[in-house]
């Protein structure tokens, strides 16, 4: 399959995939569940001609192994949402304090956050420039220097970021306030200081200032 019929089958699978995810329901989900496979296997199988790379080039693993990645992580997150869905932790929660189990939910949020952090965070500065994978903003798609800037920031952000969210876990914090401040403030950080900084990068080159 040629790259151009690669990449619009790619987006016309995206498209089934949201009107899947928007009507909801079992059809629903498992409609975005096929196209997200069918997405993937295409992606996987043309992944050096679709990125635009030689098919010898190392990254190509890295970006084997980031969609691999990110299957697994979504096949997992919607599999956790169906057994929370289904009550499956309420016997748990029967079983602990209050107290225990606000720890619990949020080193179970912590988790959630942290395991794309490493993982992302460590294939980030290896990604080629690309517009499949990655931080993908406007500015970082067009220009491979200002891509290199974001992606190395997102990788250096990732460590601490990753300690950080760790932190509350054990403390007093309520789940509501450490999901709405902490670790939506961890993930806003993580994708916002590359975002901003490698953006003021570009306009900063482009505009000649």
């Amino acid at each position: 399959m040629s790259p151009e019929r690669s990449k619009l089958l790619i987006s016309a699978l995206s498209v089934v995939g949201i009107l899947g995810a928007v009507l909801g329901g079992a059809a629903g989900l498992t409609l975005g569940v096929i196209c997200v496979a069918v997405m993937m296997v295409i992606y996987l199988k043309n992944i050096a001609a679709i990125s635009d790379i030689s098919e010898d080039n190392p990254k190509v693993r890295t970006l084997r192994f980031a969609a691999a990645f990110s299957v697994v992580y979504m096949a997992a997150l919607v599999l956790l949402a169906v057994a929370i869905n289904k009550g499956a932790f309420e016997k748990f929660a029967e079983k602990m304090s209050p107290q225990e189990f606000n720890t619990a939910e949020k080193l179970l949020m912590a988790v959630i956050l942290a395991l794309p952090m490493v993982v992302y965070g460590n294939t980030a500065p290896k990604l080629p420039f690309n517009r499949f994978a990655g931080l993908r903003l406007p500015w970082t798609v067009r220009d491979e220097q200002t891509w290199l800037i974001a992606h190395r920031i997102l990788g250096y952000l990732s460590l601490p970021l990753t300690i950080l969210l760790f932190v509350p876990v054990r403390m007093g914090m309520d789940f509501e306030m450490y999901v709405k401040f902490w670790w939506t403030g961890a993930l806003l950080l993580w994708i916002g200081v590359p975002g901003i900084v490698s953006g003021v990068f570009y306009w900063r080159k482009f505009s000649g200032k």
